[in-house]
């Protein structure tokens, strides 16, 4: 298993791609910039102690959530390794913390250049397999936004991207969900500080229901599109970082679910 603790705050993995063993998006057209998955740093909401866990395997990795939350995360670059962050200059990294309000600022700084352009690459893929969930039912309040309640997903991937020009940090996610409709967009918001700072962010319901689980189910989707509708009127920029989560912790669920082969494109692939 790969546990994240106090005092190791980033699981980072050598990675050897077996030539006998290639991915079903690959096979369709593959290519494109890939997201390191054996690097990540973790987000928690238990100080580095969640009970989440998680496993490295075979270029993918495993979420086990037992009425937890927490999820890892890497702000990937064109080379295929992600930005690597000091801990030291940076101590919220090592424990387990939201990235700060400047975070767009820092990264600029650092190595803006580097980072993967939507425009450039506007289309995702992935694949992800459900092993088991007991989250129940889903609901949107009237105002069109997830009852925090039910704020729990059996997947989760998360692309935070600066809006052209700017350090406005936009994100959209694209989850799986057991009850909620597919393509369906909807937002959600946190607080962080009253009346000063609070978060909204664009999630798509890319899978729904049981139907797949515990299978591999690739997915492509056009992120530059999926900015647009989220956030009309304005045009995305660089991808700051790419998250995973699958969390329980809101409906005191169980679920497990695996992700692999994250890959941006500058042309769409095709999937079997």
């Amino acid at each position: 298993m790969l546990n994240v603790r106090r005092t190791c705050w980033i699981a980072c993995f050598t990675l050897t791609w077996c030539a006998g063993v290639v991915c079903a998006i690959e096979k369709a057209g593959g290519g494109g910039l890939r997201v390191d998955m054996g690097s990540w740093l973790q987000r928690d909401w238990a100080e580095c102690d969640s009970r989440t866990k998680f496993q490295y395997s075979n270029n993918a990795v495993r979420f086990v959530s037992e009425g937890s939350a927490a999820l890892l995360w890497q702000i990937p670059t064109r080379s295929g390794r992600p930005m690597a962050l000091d801990p030291d200059r940076y101590p919220w990294i090592g424990e387990c913390k939201r990235p700060p309000r400047e975070f767009g600022s820092i990264i600029r700084k650092q190595g803006y250049d580097t980072l993967i352009d939507v425009a450039e690459n506007p289309y995702l893929t992935w694949r992800w397999k459900v092993d088991y969930s007991t989250i129940g039912r889903q609901r949107l309040e009237k105002s069109g936004k997830l009852n925090k309640r039910d704020d729990d997903f059996n997947a989760k991937l998360g692309i935070a991207i600066l809006e052209k020009g700017t350090n406005k940090i936009r994100e959209i996610a694209y989850v799986w969900s057991n009850t909620l409709p597919e393509s369906l967009m909807f937002k959600t918001e946190t607080t962080i500080i009253p009346f000063v700072w609070k978060l909204s962010w664009r999630r798509i319901v890319v899978e729904s229901g049981r139907a797949r689980m515990k299978q591999w189910v690739p997915e492509v989707r056009n992120l530059y599109e999926d900015y647009k509708r989220g956030y009309p009127g304005e045009e995305p920029g660089k991808i700051l970082r790419v998250y995973l989560m699958t969390d329980t912790d809101n409906t005191n669920s169980r679920a497990s679910t695996w992700y692999a082969d994250i890959r941006f494109h500058r042309e769409a692939p095709g999937v079997p």
